[in-house]
């Protein structure tokens, strides 16, 4: 099989750095070509194409909005990046690459994937994200892929059951890949900048803020009871969060590149994951902050989230305001730890994680 593969992606390259681009990243370094397909500008006359990396070009399509909402503007759109796929790879030299797919919509997935080996990443919850969507047309195209599919993958054990038995294929097969981390880009003793001038204890969460996600009421009384903690939070976010989350240690800064992502944690005294848990579109998620997080020896605060169960007592999870109170607290006081949790997170290196997933797509899924 052809190393080379397009990637359809529901976040763009330069967004806020995450699996997508993790992955594909790690995979052009072992010779993989990757064509990344970003959403679509929106804009009928608007579309870009450019080489990111050695070995990696991304394409971001043409399109109409609402396309998660409307059949017709789905098909239209589906139309349109297939036309400017195709002409894409016959220009970089793409035939019969595997197509990679972590969004459905937007995408003519029966065209791409006639004669491909089809890999099917389920990094989210497909209806979790977005107020306007069309619920019925999401999850039909997705049970085709994940019906389809050669090879489905998932950060999380609980999101890989749960849509096999939305697929109703009872003898389909996923693999657990969790969310990783790059090692070696996390030895460095650089602080970022921005946070020099703010005086320690740094509570530090890296990610994006927002009311589905984050425990409001948890963090409001900690940072209220804790005057003298410095409470940092990087990412995108919106005006809901700037009004819930207040007080004059707190601090926000819009999100980062993905390189500047080690000086951001290695600025912080203690991560903290203060995620809802009582939700069914949270209680999947695999933080991969936490991997960030142990991989810069800073000790790990967290609400009690299923798939934490891999990092055992590397991650404190919290079940309550007082124990997450007492997390934060128990961590700044104590001493040592820090080579112990780097040498941890090594199990979460991507290289270890994607050995036998590159093995396979090296052989084109034949076990």
């Amino acid at each position: 099989m052809k190393k080379q593969i397009v990637f359809i992606s529901s976040i763009s390259w330069d967004f806020a750095w995450h699996r997508q681009q993790e992955i594909m990243f790690e995979l052009s370094e072992k010779g993989f070509e990757i064509l990344f397909v970003e959403p679509c500008t929106k804009n009928l006359f608007k579309s870009a194409f450019t080489k990111k990396k050695e070995r990696i070009w991304v394409l971001t399509p043409s399109g109409l909005p609402y396309e998660r909402v409307l059949r017709p503007i789905n098909k239209i759109n589906s139309l349109i990046s297939k036309k400017q796929i195709s002409k894409t790879m016959k220009k970089i030299g793409f035939n019969n690459p595997i197509v990679w797919l972590d969004r459905v919509h937007g995408f003519d997935f029966k065209y791409f994937s006639k004669n491909s080996y089809v890999v099917y990443d389920l990094i989210d919850e497909i209806l979790a994200f977005g107020r306007v969507r069309n619920k019925k047309m999401l999850i039909s195209l997705e049970n085709r892929v994940l019906k389809r599919a050669d090879l489905l993958i998932s950060s999380s054990q609980t999101l890989g059951d749960r849509k096999i038995k939305q697929c109703g294929v009872i003898d389909k097969k996923f693999e657990f890949i969790p969310n990783g981390v790059d090692i070696n880009r996390f030895k460095i003793d650089k602080e970022w900048d921005k946070t020099k001038q703010i005086s320690r204890p740094r509570i530090g969460f890296v990610g994006t803020i927002e009311k589905r996600r984050m425990d409001c009421v948890l963090l409001n009384t900690i940072i209220k009871r804790n005057p003298n903690w410095n409470f940092i939070f990087i990412g995108p976010h919106d005006e809901f969060v700037n009004k819930e989350i207040t007080g004059d240690n707190v601090f926000f800064f819009e999100r980062v590149l993905g390189d500047k992502i080690p000086e951001v944690i290695a600025s912080f005294d203690v991560g903290i994951i203060p995620y809802l848990v009582d939700k069914q579109d949270m209680d999947y998620v695999f933080p991969r902050k936490a991997c960030e997080f142990l991989a810069s020896g800073k000790p790990v605060i967290s609400t009690p989230l299923k798939e934490l169960v891999v990092f055992g007592e590397h991650v404190i999870v919290a079940n309550n305001i007082d124990e997450f109170e007492k997390g934060i607290r128990t961590a700044l006081l104590k001493e040592g730890g820090e080579e112990e949790r780097k040498e941890f997170s090594k199990k979460f290196d991507w290289n270890v994680l994607l050995q036998s997933l590159i093995e396979k797509l090296q052989r084109g899924g034949r076990n």
